[in-house]
């Protein structure tokens, strides 16, 4: 399968066309594509450019509001409470996180809940908008759907309920932290299902609850650990712990929502977040401490590697060094993906030559 590399200004431009086109205020699609692609730069292309047709046919049918409102319920010096209106997830939590970085500006911390919009793609994306701002972020989101068992389950209750933690550093990039809390994100095992891959052992279960590697046999994630022995249940109480600090404190859609199993995974129905912004120098000056946090990622580091195994990395060390390489030579499509694109070009009317 064939790739080739298009500049990120270009997708850009074309998506924030495409949303326009289906009704998106012009801000709200410009946001909704930067967003998107954001993941694509950070490498995280399992929840990028290659799933709009699940966005885009959501908002031409109807199942996403197009003209959705974004809109502060509630808030605090410190916090909010915002409502999406059932639209698109991704210019929602866009300027939830903006909000809460405003007011971590103005008042050391910021943090806001959202409820009433679609899955937001990646939680490194909203966590890097804080990351650029020298300042602590954290996001979360129990992103609607159920796709992981309980341990010991069969029937998937939750969602992937991912998180996200980023921390600033001076000459070092910074630490960025972004996972579900299942073993695994579900957009992975569509990513197999994508390729015809097999599954690695140990992320499944079909639907008797037995373990399986077949994608396509595939009902229902384990949680993070996947096994009592290797720890499960620490994953499954980190996805009780997300789903009570979105859904419950937002006052949005808890427990998977009402999702019919066609539904898993498309990232098209009702989630709730929680964002956070905070200032470092609320605790001690902000370049004592990246400098501290420079020593401390070297130090990560400092560990010989293994026989055969790639050099120690700390959590987002190659996705911020995709951001900048991809920056500069475009976003690797391949041959689905820009069919893909060149099938939603011709439906919705935005000329795209690829």
């Amino acid at each position: 399968m064939s790739t080739m590399n298009v500049p990120y200004e270009r997708l850009s431009g074309w998506l924030s066309k495409v949303f326009a086109r289906l009704g998106l205020a012009p801000e709200d699609a410009r946001f909704g594509a930067e967003a998107i692609l954001a993941a694509d730069l950070l490498g995280f292309d399992t929840h990028g450019i290659r799933k709009i047709g699940n966005h885009v046919s959501r908002l031409a049918e109807g199942k996403l509001d197009p003209k959705a409102a974004f809109r502060v319920v509630s808030e605090t010096p410190v916090s909010a409470v915002c409502d999406g209106g059932k639209g698109l997830g991704f210019p929602a939590a866009t300027r939830a996180m903006r909000l809460a970085i405003s007011k971590a500006k103005a008042s050391g911390v910021g943090i806001t809940v959202l409820r009433n919009t679609s899955t937001f793609g990646s939680c490194s994306v909203y966590c890097t908008m804080a990351l650029k701002e020298g300042m602590i972020g954290l996001c979360a989101t129990n992103a609607a759907g159920k796709s992981v068992v309980p341990v010991g389950g069969t029937a998937p209750l939750f969602s992937t309920n991912p998180f996200g933690i980023s921390i600033p550093a001076g000459k070092e990039r910074g630490l960025l932290l972004d996972g579900a809390t299942s073993v695994t994100a579900w957009t992975r095992v569509m990513d197999h299902q994508w390729f015809k891959k097999p599954l690695p052992a140990g992320w499944c279960v079909d639907e008797k609850g037995m373990a399986t590697v077949d994608p396509e046999k595939a009902k229902a994630l384990l949680p993070l650990g996947s096994t009592i022995d290797l720890g499960a249940a620490k994953g499954w109480g980190l996805v009780l712990a997300v789903e009570a600090l979105t859904g419950v404190l937002a006052n949005g859609v808890m427990n998977g929502g009402d999702v019919p199993p066609s539904e898993k995974g498309r990232g098209t129905l009702s989630a709730a977040q929680i964002f956070a912004a905070i200032r470092v120098d609320l605790f001690r000056p902000l370049e004592e401490f990246k400098a501290d946090m420079d020593s401390l990622l070297r130090y990560a580091h400092s560990s010989p590697g293994a026989e055969g195994a790639r050099p120690v990395r700390v959590p987002g060390e190659w996705e911020l060094a995709s951001e900048e390489i991809r920056r500069k030579e475009g976003i690797p499509l391949d041959d689905k993906a820009q069919a893909n694109i060149k099938k939603i070009a011709e439906k919705h009317g935005v000329a795209w030559e690829g």
